[in-house]
C-alpha cells in the first residue's frame, strides 16, 4: 500500500519552513563564525581555524585553508579572485585567487589592528575591518586592494567594536559599545569614508552593544542589539539612511536566554533576526509588525548573508540556506515517499504555447531545469534552486520559440534526467 505523508512531517529535522540545513555541513565542530557569498553558488565559510568554499550553493563545501590557533571571525570577497578573513586577534590574511592560496599579510606589512570582528567590502578594492568586541578597538580599511593600509585607534568612541557596513567609498557605519559607559550601545557614521565619525545612536542602557548593521536600500537598515540584561531581544531601525534610529523589540524574548546578534533582510517587509544563544531565528513577513520563531535544533545563528532578494545563507553549527521561489513553482502538499529523483513527461504534449513539468525529488537536492534544442543547443534554464523533496511542478510558455521538438533536462545533485516535449504551433 502506498505510504502517505505531510511534506512539513517529512522535513521536520531537517529543514525549517523555506530554510533547510546544507547537506555536508553538519559535522563541523564548533560553529560558522561568518560567510560571505559573490553569487548564489559560490561562496565562503570561516570558523575557529578553518576556512572552506563551495561552487553549488551550499551543497558541498571544501576546505582550503586549515590549522593553526587563528581564531577567524570574518571573511569577505572583493571578486571571485579577492578575498580577507580576519581574526579576533588581528590576524589578516589574503587570497588573489579564490582561495586555492591564502596569505597571512598582517606581519608582513605591520598592519597593527586590535581584530576583525567583521568586515564589508566594495568593487575590486575596498575593504573595512571592524574590531574587536572585547576592546580594544579599532578600524581597518584599504581602498587599493591592500597595496596600503589605514589603521585607526577607536578607543575614543568605541569600548566594544563589531558591525561594519559602507553604502560607498564615503559614507559608512561601525556598530559596538561607546567608550563612554552611560551612551550604552552605539552607531558610528563617516561621511569621508572613515577620516572621522560621528555618534548617530545610543542607547543609554549600559552591558549592550550593536552586534551588525544591514542596508537593503538607500533608506532602510536595520541593526542587532545584544543586551545583556533581562530585556526582550531588541533591534534598531533607520528610515533615513543611518541619519536616525529607532529601537524596536521582539514581544516574547528576554536576554537571559536569548540576544539579538545577526539579521538579514530580503526587502522592506521580509526579514529575519537570530538569536545568538536562543538556538533558532526570528522571522518578519511584515516589516517587523509580528515576528515567529524557528527552531534550528539548538543551532544558535552566529552570521547571515542575503545574495540576493531570493536565496539567503545563515551560519551556526550547520550552513543553513533559505530559498524563495520565483518561477512560480508549485509545491505538492502530500505525496508518496520516492525512493529516486524523477521528471515526468510534460503535459499536455504537444504543447501550444504552455506545458507543465512535473518533478519528484527524493531528497533535498540542488535543481536545474533546461531546455535544449533537438541539436542540443542550450535554449533556456527554467528553474534553479536548492529545493525540498517531495512532488514539484513548473510552467514552461515557449511562446518566443518556433515549432518543432525540444529536449527538457533535470539536473540533480544525483544526475541527468531528460524528456522530449513537442511544440506545435
Amino acid at each position: 500500500m502506498k505510504k502517505l505523508i505531510f511534506i512539513i512531517l517529512l522535513l521536520s529535522n531537517q529543514s525549517f519552513a523555506d530554510w533547510i540545513i546544507c547537506p555536508g555541513s553538519q559535522s563541523l565542530t564548533g560553529r560558522y563564525e561568518d560567510l560571505y557569498f559573490i553569487n548564489e553558488n559560490t561562496g565562503w565559510i570561516v570558523s575557529y581555524s578553518t576556512i572552506k568554499r563551495t561552487t553549488n550553493g551550499g551543497a558541498t563545501l571544501e576546505t582550503q585553508f586549515s590549522g593553526g590557533n587563528f581564531s577567524f571571525r570574518s571573511v569577505a570577497f572583493n571578486n571571485a579572485n579577492t578575498g580577507w578573513a580576519g581574526t579576533i586577534n588581528g590576524e589578516l590574511f589574503k587570497t588573489t585567487n579564490g582561495g586555492l592560496n591564502w596569505m597571512r599579510i598582517d606581519d608582513v606589512m605591520n598592519i597593527k589592528a586590535t581584530g576583525y570582528c567583521e568586515m564589508w567590502v566594495i568593487g575590486d578594492s575596498c575593504m573595512y575591518g571592524s574590531g574587536r568586541y572585547s576592546g580594544p578597538t579599532s578600524f581597518t580599511y584599504t581602498t587599493n586592494a591592500g597595496e596600503t593600509f589605514n589603521v585607526t585607534d577607536m578607543g575614543a568612541f568605541t569600548s566594544y567594536q563589531i558591525g561594519v557596513y559602507f553604502k560607498n567609498k564615503s559614507l559608512g557605519f561601525i556598530g559596538g559599545t561607546s567608550s563612554l559607559p552611560s551612551e550604552g550601545a552605539v552607531v558610528l557614521r563617516t561621511t569621508n569614508g572613515g577620516i572621522s565619525f560621528q555618534k548617530r545612536y545610543r542607547s543609554y542602557q549600559s552591558m549592550e552593544h550593536i552586534w551588525q548593521l544591514l542596508f537593503n536600500d538607500e533608506n532602510f537598515g536595520y541593526g542587532t542589539v545584544q543586551s545583556f540584561y533581562n530585556t526582550p531581544m531588541s533591534y534598531i531601525i533607520t528610515t533615513d539612511g543611518g541619519n536616525t534610529w529607532e529601537r524596536k523589540i521582539i514581544p516574547g524574548t528576554n536576554s537571559t536566554s536569548q540576544y539579538a546578534e545577526s539579521i538579514s533582510f530580503i526587502n522592506q517587509q521580509t526579514g529575519w533576526i537570530a538569536s545568538g544563544n536562543g538556538f533558532g531565528m526570528y522571522q518578519t513577513t511584515n516589516g517587523g509588525a509580528s515576528f515567529q520563531f524557528i527552531n534550528t535544533n539548538y543551532s544558535s545563528i552566529h552570521s547571515m548573508f542575503t545574495v540576493n532578494d531570493s536565496i539567503v545563507f545563515a551560519g551556526g553549527l550547520s550552513l543553513y540556506k533559505y530559498t524563495r521561489n520565483t518561477t512560480n513553482i508549485e509545491t505538492g502538499i502530500e505525496t508518496g515517499i520516492p525512493v529516486n529523483h524523477s521528471l515526468n513527461q510534460n503535459y499536455p504534449n504537444p504543447f501550444n504555447p504552455s506545458t507543465k513539468i512535473n518533478f519528484t525529488l527524493f531528497r533535498n537536492t540542488s535543481v536545474s531545469i533546461k531546455i535544449y534544442s533537438i541539436k542540443g543547443e542550450f535554449i533556456k534554464e527554467l528553474y534553479k534552486g536548492f529545493t525540498k523533496i517531495g512532488n514539484h511542478t513548473i510552467e514552461w510558455n515557449a511562446s518566443d520559440l518556433p515549432s518543432g521538438a525540444y529536449y527538457i533536462n533535470m539536473l540533480t545533485n544525483e544526475g541527468h534526467f531528460t524528456r522530449k516535449a513537442i511544440l506545435v504551433k
